[in-house]
């Protein structure tokens, strides 16, 4: 039964010998035949310093297949998203993608976000891509089909603070989203008033705000600035309210 083997889920570990890598990537093979044609869902797990780039025989081999990939996880190091950017252009059947980085100590605080967002700009051209999570990526800074998406989440939280006008900057450019989840720390780094929008589509608004004080002034703000006439549940989640919805509608 091929659909059994569609599903593959990869730890990669640092202390594999020669002779055990060799063998896993011939089990790897062999999986991938078993599962014929049929669409892939992967799942990719990469230690921090790890060096796993497009080199790496079973990465080699897993990017062989983008073309197959339908459902993406990737919780990766610097190296590894950098070997991920080879398969741009290569994810036609691609409709579900979720990055992790930094928040387990792939990136320090300090490193520009320009480099997380340079390595998940392969995802620019995956025409069927419509739900994306991401972990530790400055999303304003990501060169994506926005217009195409139906689902976001974006997640900040362990990383700078994101200004309101950068949540509604990307709400605009992703003008078919039916559901939306950001987790961030707002500030109002931004001089200026954020621009009001309205956002026709979006149905479902989850905003949590993890920041260290019990001001939700920017997330009051954020919403301030929308117009959502399709929207029948906003859940409103704090710190302070140990993550459990304070505000849902209807």
């Amino acid at each position: 039964m091929p659909r059994l083997w569609s599903r593959l889920r990869f730890n990669f570990q640092e202390d594999w010998q020669d002779k055990l890598l060799s063998g896993r990537t011939l089990l790897l093979g062999l999986h991938l035949q078993r599962a014929q044609n049929l669409p892939l869902d992967i799942g990719l797990h990469t230690v921090v310093e790890q060096e796993i780039t497009n080199t790496h025989p079973m990465m080699n081999l897993i990017l062989s297949q983008s073309y197959r990939w339908r459902t993406v996880y990737a919780r990766v190091c610097a190296d590894a998203l950098t070997a991920l950017a080879n398969v741009r252009g290569f994810l036609p059947r691609l409709e579900s993608i979720a990055l992790v980085a930094g928040s387990y100590g792939i990136y320090e605080e300090d490193e520009p976000w320009r480099t997380r967002s340079e390595g998940a700009s392969f995802l620019r051209f995956a025409p069927r891509l419509k739900s994306l999570s991401l972990h530790g990526f400055r999303c304003d800074d990501l060169t994506l089909p926005w217009d195409q998406l139906k689902a976001l989440k974006i997640d900040d939280s362990y990383f700078h603070a994101m200004s309101t006008n950068r949540l509604v900057q990307s709400l605009k450019k992703a003008s078919s989203l039916s559901e939306c989840y950001f987790e961030c720390m707002l500030d109002d780094e931004d001089d200026d008033r954020p621009e009001v929008i309205c956002h026709a589509t979006l149905g479902a608004l989850t905003l949590n705000n993890i920041s260290n004080d019990d001001s939700d002034a920017s997330f009051v703000e954020l919403l301030g600035s929308l117009r959502l006439p399709s929207l029948h549940t906003l859940t409103i989640q704090t710190l302070f309210h140990q993550h459990v919805c304070i505000a849902k509608l209807p």
